[in-house]
């Protein structure tokens, strides 16, 4: 069977299970809540395993922001889905008094979720958990770039649902393609805006309702009055985390002209402090997830306009 034709069965199937309404019961979402909670945390290490090997996280960061990440968002979903499950009385307008009024929370029905090679754990996970616990079905795609991410996150799915109401598909473009020719419910995207405008216009010839999380441009503004300190150590942080792969990391600075120096001097201290002179051989920095990634950030430093840092190794 091809690509495609498994697509098409896998969506299918998947629409058939929807319309049983067991997704729908409160009984099978936690159910299926719980052996996420649980595959996660069995699967914790090969997790972590996988992005040092894809995109060299260090284990902290790894649990920081994606495996911890998503056990805590399983946690709180768990704790609070009876009660976001439950209708709730609104107003009613004079035209139809003595009505009384209620919203009721209905889910979508089959959803895709493509996630990012940036953050593969916890952009795969995180909207899965929102999808279960919202009572749709779902069929996930990862991204090409993290292969050994995916192959732990297809076994794992394999593992714990039966496909007709989760389904993972490997594979690369061709794939990504295939599904985006589906008639889905509603589309969970996260990657750039090229890409984004492409899921969109496919979504459009469906009126499918998407969720596009896309990089964009994130500002810092530093002022003569502020904290310089606490400026340049959030700063630092929120940029090299993950080496900088992050859509809201910081792109660039404002500052005042009074503390222009002081900051500039002090946010060189603190990333050699946190990296070293060679962060190449710091345990804690990250890599770029592929070459040509690598190439693209390389050719954009102007080595005169170097501050701190600015050698490469695409090794």
């Amino acid at each position: 069977m091809d690509i495609e034709q498994k697509i098409i069965d896998v969506v299918s199937k998947q629409r058939q299970f929807y319309n049983t309404g067991i997704t729908q019961k409160y009984e099978t979402r936690i159910k299926c809540l719980q052996k996420l909670k649980s595959g996660l945390l069995k699967y914790e290490k090969d997790f972590h395993a996988a992005l040092k090997q894809d995109l060299g996280k260090k284990e902290f960061e790894a649990y920081l922001s994606e495996t911890g990440f998503c056990q805590h968002e399983l946690t709180e979903t768990m704790k609070k889905l009876k009660k976001w499950m439950k209708p709730k009385r609104t107003s009613t307008s004079m035209l139809v008094q003595p009505a009384t009024s209620k919203i009721y929370f209905s889910p979508l029905g089959v959803n895709l979720i493509i996630a990012p090679y940036n953050y593969p754990i916890n952009l795969t996970f995180s909207p899965l958990i929102a999808a279960i616990a919202a009572g749709n079905t779902a069929v996930i795609k990862t991204s090409e770039m993290t292969p050994t991410c995916s192959e732990v996150t297809q076994k794992l799915i394999e593992e714990i649902f039966e496909e007709n109401y989760i389904a993972y598909v490997p594979g690369e473009v061709k794939e990504t393609t295939a599904l985006l020719e589906q008639k889905f419910d509603h589309i969970f995207f996260t990657g750039s805006p090229r890409v984004g405008s492409i899921v969109m216009s496919a979504a459009a010839k469906n009126l499918t309702p998407v969720t596009l999380e896309l990089g964009g441009k994130s500002p810092c503004i530093v002022h003569d009055d502020a904290n310089i300190d606490i400026a340049v150590n959030r700063i630092v942080n929120g940029k090299f985390l993950n080496a900088g792969q992050t859509c809201i990391a910081p792109d660039y600075v404002l500052l005042h002209r009074n503390i222009k120096e002081t900051f500039i001097k002090k946010l060189k201290q603190r990333i050699i402090h946190s990296y070293g002179e060679d962060p190449s051989s710091s345990p804690d920095f990250g890599r770029i997830v592929n070459d040509g990634h690598f190439e693209r950030i390389a050719n954009m430093i102007e080595q005169d306009k170097v501050v701190v840092g600015g050698q490469t190794n695409a090794a």
